[in-house]
């Protein structure tokens, strides 16, 4: 399994891409607490087992880190919305997404909660459905406007990971629906807002350079 690449975003933000392509090895799966070795066990697939187990182990080898705690130490538990939160040592943010043989792993000091998402670049069927469904009027618009093929894919998927960003930023998920809110087609930053059952909360996008084939998107709550 190779080893995580540092990737540029904001500053204050370290963001890893890491890949899942092997199996971690036992020290690594070792720092797992019981709670994500058992919940490893529940895959049905091994494949899915494996890229779990990888990309967890990558999170907490990269969260002790950046935090100075040993990665078997760490502590973590879910906020109301389901949203892991690191708990001990205190005052870190971070966020972890994965694609396929891919992760992205965002880790942040301070109270602002971060979203990351990756996707690897692939055939989406019905995209132009799937964007009238989910997409505002405008990130429609950019997925008609891109040629069929490739082109096509990568800007439904840049609006796609943008969306996915925000929403894991403000620990939603697919319960707030991606159509309420711009996140942009663009690849620079944009300042969405998502319209929560708290009340209205704004959040910074931005589409990141992840690789070759990949496409990916950081967000953060503003202040």
């Amino acid at each position: 399994m190779a080893g995580p690449v540092a990737l540029r975003a904001w500053p204050g933000l370290v963001l890893w891409r890491c890949m899942l392509d092997g199996a971690p090895d036992g020290p690594a799966i070792a720092t797992l607490d019981a709670a994500e070795q058992a919940r490893a066990q529940r895959f049905m697939h091994e494949v899915h087992r494996r890229r779990y187990v990888a990309a967890h182990a990558a999170l907490r080898t990269l969260l002790a880190d950046a935090t100075g705690e040993a990665a078997s130490r760490l502590q973590f538990r879910d906020d109301a919305h389901g949203k892991p939160q690191l708990t001990h040592p205190p005052g870190w943010q971070f966020n972890l997404s994965h694609s396929e043989e891919v992760a992205l792993v965002g880790v942040q000091r301070g109270a602002a909660p971060i979203g990351v998402d990756i996707e690897v670049i692939r055939p989406v069927d019905e995209a132009l459905a799937l964007a009238q469904r989910h997409y505002t009027p405008a990130e429609q618009a950019a997925v008609v406007a891109a040629a069929d093929g490739v082109a096509r894919q990568v800007a439904f998927l840049r609006v796609w990971t943008r969306k996915e960003a925000c929403l894991k930023a403000v620990g939603l998920g697919l319960r707030l629906a991606p159509s309420s809110f711009e996140a942009g087609a663009c690849e620079g930053p944009l300042q969405a807002r998502l319209l929560t059952p708290e009340g209205p909360v704004s959040v910074e996008v931005c589409s990141i350079e992840a690789g070759p084939g990949l496409v990916a998107a950081v967000a953060r709550v503003c202040a």
